[in-house]
């Protein structure tokens, strides 16, 4: 790479660091989401909990939102120029980064479920005591490998991966026929499909999963639109996009169902986007999001995201000895970053660009 591209923002390997700070970032949310939900309603108390706009903190479906619209966006800089030859080589190299873990994470929760580990049902959430209950049989193993059937039964969180392994299928091919198609007018196809298949969540289509295809093809706006993107995205101009990027992702926690589901979900994907465009083309945000611990967290938060849910399940028996929620959700975040990174170590793409 020539010396020019290797400056503040990025790292000599190409990589944004404030995106993966990001993605840090967005993991924690997922976490806290996740952890304080273990919290029965009757104890959480005072103003963090109880002032319905410091929920953003721990807004998971934000978070999730996030990741999706970056997925979109690197599936359209993976593969701009669509071939088949590349197209193949996307496929290997996705799957490789991404299935051994989801399976593992199966494997991992099965085998914890089938422990029936017990714990005190009164001092957790009826949510997070409703997991776990009963032994994952080979049928429900089978789906879950197919990424079908109750995502509830064994790590819950993965249910996105059914959305996220469809678009890493289908995207591409809808990239490619978008350019040969439209051309010039890309970008007002991505817009106009998006609030079609938004305002159409009950329509079933075959073979591919559409209800978050919104999410993708902003991510996917945003690459096409880079060279114009660049000439606004400058100065002091970051900070009130920033700000508004804070309040539309935040507007359905203030103004809790003001507008219908989909409204609101449109905001949100909007306030994300600005968000994202604020990391990859300014500097406003990468003195925070540049932090080590965010950053790192970044590098492995494809792992965390696939066993946090796992370890809070396992904690369940470990908690009410602990009886201090504080010391246990922090005591699992730990455990979490430390698996990740293990796992993170040890996956097949790691493993073999070490090997060259």
């Amino acid at each position: 790479m020539r010396v020019e591209e290797c400056n503040t923002k990025k790292t000599c390997t190409g990589r944004n660091n404030t995106i993966q700070g990001l993605r840090g970032l967005a993991c924690t949310m997922v976490f806290l989401s996740h952890a304080l939900g273990m919290i029965p309603e009757e104890i959480k108390s005072g103003i963090f909990f109880n002032w319905q706009p410091l929920h953003f903190f721990y807004d998971g479906k934000i978070a999730v939102g996030i990741f999706w619209i970056l997925s979109g966006y690197y599936i359209q800089k993976s593969i701009s120029v669509f071939s088949i030859k590349k197209y193949g080589t996307y496929l290997v190299k996705r799957f490789s980064r991404l299935y051994p873990l989801y399976f593992a994470s199966l494997c991992t929760g099965t085998l914890f479920c089938n422990m029936g580990l017990e714990f005190d049902i009164q001092y957790f959430s009826q949510w997070i005591a409703k997991f776990w209950n009963q032994p994952v049989n080979v049928k429900c193993f089978v789906e879950q490998m197919l990424l079908r059937g109750d995502f509830n039964t064994i790590n819950p969180p993965v249910w996105t991966m059914k959305y996220e392994f469809n678009m890493v299928i289908f995207l591409p091919i809808i990239i490619g026929m978008t350019a040969v198609i439209f051309r010039q007018t890309k970008s007002l196809f991505y817009i106009v499909a998006s609030i079609i298949i938004g305002g159409g969540y009950s329509v079933t289509f075959p073979i591919i999963e559409i209800t978050v295809l919104p999410y993708y093809f902003f991510g996917v706006l945003i690459f096409v639109n880079e060279a114009w993107i660049k000439k606004y995205i400058k100065g002091k101009k970051q900070i009130m996009i920033c700000c508004i990027s804070i309040f539309l992702m935040d507007l359905n926690n203030i103004f809790p169902g003001a507008l219908g589901g989909s409204v609101m979900e449109y905001i949100a994907v909007i306030g994300s986007c600005l968000c994202i465009v604020i990391c990859i083309h300014g500097d406003f945000l990468d003195k925070l999001l540049r932090c080590p611990v965010f950053v790192r967290l970044g590098d492995v938060s494809y792992e965390f995201y696939l066993f946090h849910f796992i370890v809070l399940l396992v904690m369940r028996s470990f908690i009410p000895q602990i009886d201090n929620w504080v010391i246990s959700i922090i005591g699992a975040f730990v455990i979490s970053c430390f698996i990740a990174y293990i796992l993170y170590r040890i996956n097949v793409p790691y493993i073999i660009g070490r090997l060259r």
